[in-house]
């Protein structure tokens, strides 16, 4: 007896499609999402706006409140003072090669000719041609008071920074004189680390960093405005 045929209308088919169909109806199926009523659209959009309202209240009081107590002010102080630091830093470093030439070219055995420096120093810083003069002349003569007063007698109660506040403030001025030029941030930068570098090559008692650096702006350095008005 011949095989009936398969085709789309037997019941066979039938039987195969029918799960198949029952599962697209179950995909194509929509979720049953409850609407929001209009009432409650309208509180969601007033939440947010309220929300977004305190946030930015909380934003103004915080920075009024960092402008009230000068920490804005203190940031960027501080951003100034590493700026300029190391705007100091670099230029030490480019024309120590320099200072230490000058240097050697002026140092006889044991002894640093402070006198033969002190004015090329001051020539230097007179040059209308050279960049960042004033601090050129500094650094030649910075390095050769730390040179020159690391060897001198020291002792308790007269160390290597009261031979050099002993030799600015009664012997020659040239070096307070180019801080005089300098803007005022950096002459203070400059003046502390000088006291401080020369206090490293020394460990008897004395005259301090701070004191060093008192003398100069109280006494030092005004007399030497005036001298170079002379």
């Amino acid at each position: 007896m011949p095989v009936q045929s398969i085709n789309a209308n037997s019941a066979f088919s039938k039987m195969q499609l029918a799960p198949a169909q029952t599962t697209a109806s179950k995909q194509t199926q929509k979720p049953n999402i409850p609407a929001h009523k209009p009432e409650e659209n309208g509180k969601l959009k007033k939440t947010l706006v309220y929300g977004a309202l305190a946030l930015a209240v909380l934003g103004g009081a915080a920075y009024w409140q960092r402008s009230r107590l000068g920490l804005d002010k203190i940031g960027n102080a501080e951003k100034n003072l590493e700026k300029l630091t190391a705007k100091i830093n670099g230029l030490k470093q480019k024309y120590k090669p320099d200072a230490l030439k000058v240097l050697q070219e002026n140092t006889v055995g044991d002894m640093v000719k402070l006198e033969n420096i002190e004015p090329a120093a001051a020539i230097r810083s007179a040059s209308p041609t050279e960049e960042n003069k004033f601090h050129q002349a500094a650094s030649w003569i910075e390095e050769a008071y730390k040179e020159a007063y690391s060897r001198a007698e020291l002792k308790d109660d007269f160390n290597i920074l009261d031979y050099i506040a002993k030799r600015i403030g009664m012997e020659n001025n040239t070096l307070a004189q180019m801080y005089a030029q300098m803007p005022k941030e950096e002459a203070e930068i400059r003046i502390k680390q000088f006291a401080a570098e020369a206090q490293q090559k020394d460990f008897h008692t004395g005259m301090t960093v701070d004191e060093f650096v008192k003398k100069m702006w109280e006494a030092f350095i005004p007399k030497a405005k005036n001298d170079l008005l002379i």
